[in-house]
């Protein structure tokens, strides 16, 4: 049996996707074995993108994307 590696997962999710969605999507990450890193907890919008501004939260969540093993895209 092959052996998968375990990562820590970025979602990249668009902001419109409900919070049943989202909930779906960090239990499918875990049922694959992974880490889901869960940057709508980490950095909420009222304490990132509308308290310091967009170009602000979005550099510092790139900076936290690149520090994980997978980016998972979802919802295109």
């Amino acid at each position: 049996m092959i052996q998968v590696k375990k990562e820590i997962v970025y979602p990249a999710v668009p902001s419109r996707f409900a919070d049943e969605k989202w909930r779906e999507i960090i239990s499918f990450i875990r049922d694959q074995g992974h880490a889901p890193f869960d940057h709508r907890r980490g950095a909420p919008y009222a304490d990132f993108e509308h308290s310091i501004g967009r170009p602000r939260a979005l550099d510092f969540l790139i900076g936290q994307m690149e520090r994980c093993g997978l980016l998972g895209v979802f919802g295109c």
